[in-house]
């Protein structure tokens, strides 16, 4: 294979050059020209603009704060790349053909690194090896009582097979390449995380800082601007798309979407009987609770901990992913130091790379340093145990489709209430009538509230 021919990036930018390509992009082009200029125009200065002209990062976030601010409807079709949309919605009419959809393949420094991240980080070499770190159990040879004892009383995180096998989101979702998915669910528009690439520096409606009630009602009127996007326009996303780290469907709504079809296409597994939020509250009372997440290979979830310290079990209809955890207190130091500043009890999510940087880069810094994670890798048909307290990350390695729920049992109990208790103290009050009932967990809350009680008394 011949060598890729070098951009003179000095020469296409003069001056400019000194700038970082991000510095320069969203810095100075960016509040100068609207996206319709930048495809007319930049394309034409040199090869240099060329080449940032076509970065696919570089439209999305022009097509998502445009559609966010103005939309033009519930949901967009992606047309074979971010910036292909871009100009279908908002300037054909003004733009000549010629320019808009040259392809070039030389790229330069920065903007041909993370090109090269995507095009030849081969997925599959980061399927992670079974080691024993987190166990793999046989639901056909575990009983519940069990599974309570080794893992939920322990909160140890374990991998579940032969869990679904009597699901029909998991014997016909893929039956045909998605046929049967199509045909049910095809032209039901779903939530996308889109909104959240808009400005990665400012909140998102996924907020970073754990939130109070008024951010609350600010976040719940954020979500109705959420950008979301059929089935059927998504799954043509996840085969076409080239992003570094790509958008993925992660919908809290999808049992009402689909008017409860898609609830009876699954069931909670046995391992998990108790949840408190559905014993005590209805539906319009508890907080989020069960999500469908599709995703692309490369997307994921960055370093988190499931809200409000619940537990969550996560059951992949689809693909492959990899996981990484590591305990509430015990991050490793290369983590601390780069989250330095930050209030780490109060927070839901670490401000740090997205998965397939971090796997690709990070990852092996902090493993030379004696503090790997503990590991494993998710395939289709596994039934993952996310136990309350653990940071963790997630990198899809194929396609992927699962179901997760978040639940309160009796065994994370105390982790929820004391963070309700920092975050949401009416429903924190809530919970405490509602539990006084069962003899167990009124013990909990009384233990519970002796330990806070001199932070009351400082407090008055």
């Amino acid at each position: 294979m011949p060598p890729i021919p070098q951009i003179n990036r000095e020469k296409g930018l003069g001056m400019l050059s000194l700038l970082p390509d991000d510095v320069f992009t969203y810095g100075i082009l960016l509040p100068f020209l609207n996206g319709c200029e930048v495809a007319r125009s930049l394309t034409t200065v040199s090869k240099a603009m060329l080449v940032i002209s076509e970065a696919p990062d570089l439209w999305r976030r022009l097509l998502l704060e445009k559609w966010k601010k103005y939309g033009l409807q519930t949901e967009f079709h992606f047309l074979n790349n971010w910036k292909q949309t871009f100009v279908y919605y908002y300037c054909l009419k003004e733009l000549n053909n010629r320019y808009l959809f040259e392809k070039f393949q030389n790229f330069g420094k920065q903007l041909y690194l993370r090109w090269d991240l995507v095009q030849k980080t081969q997925m599959k070499q980061l399927v992670y090896p079974d080691t024993g770190e987190i166990d793999r159990i046989d639901a056909t040879k575990w009983s519940v009582e069990q599974f309570t004892e080794t893992y939920v009383k322990t909160q140890r995180p374990v991998i579940i097979t032969n869990a679904l096998h009597d699901w029909k989101a998991f014997n016909e979702w893929n039956k045909d390449d998605g046929k049967l998915l199509l045909e049910r669910y095809g032209d039901v528009a779903f939530r996308t995380d889109a909104a959240d690439y808009v400005m990665k520096e400012e909140p998102s409606d996924e907020v970073q800082q754990t939130p109070t009630p008024s951010e609350e009602e600010k976040k719940k009127k954020k979500r109705d601007k959420a950008v979301k996007m059929r089935l059927r326009d998504f799954l043509q996303y996840m085969k076409d798309n080239q992003d570094e780290d790509p958008i993925y469907t992660f919908d809290y709504k999808f049992v009402e979407r689909t008017r409860g079809r898609m609830l009876e296409e699954y069931s909670v597994p046995k391992f998990f009987p108790e949840d408190l939020f559905e014993k005590y509250l209805s539906l319009s009372q508890r907080p989020h609770f069960r999500w469908i997440v599709i995703g692309c290979a490369r997307s994921g979830s960055g370093w988190h901990m499931d809200p409000h310290k619940t537990s969550a079990w996560n059951a992949l209809v689809k693909g492959t992913k990899r996981w990484a955890f590591y305990p509430m207190n015990m991050l490793p130091d290369l983590i601390k130091e780069e989250i330095e500043g930050e209030d780490v009890e109060n927070l839901y999510n670490l401000p740090l790379d997205e998965p397939l940087e971090w796997f690709t880069e990070d990852y092996y810094e902090i493993c030379q340093a004696g503090q790997k994670p503990w590991e494993c890798t998710q395939f289709e048909g596994d039934l993952l145990y996310v136990p309350s307290t653990w940071w963790h990350i997630v990198l899809n390695i194929e396609d992927t489709i699962s179901i997760t729920p978040n639940f309160c049992d009796r065994y994370n109990f105390l982790h929820v209430m004391k963070d309700l208790y920092k975050t949401d103290l009416k429903f924190f009050e809530l919970m405490k009538e509602k539990v006084m009932q069962d003899e167990e967990l009124k013990q909990q809350m009384l233990y519970f509230e002796q330990s806070v009680q001199p932070t009351l008394q400082k407090s008055a």
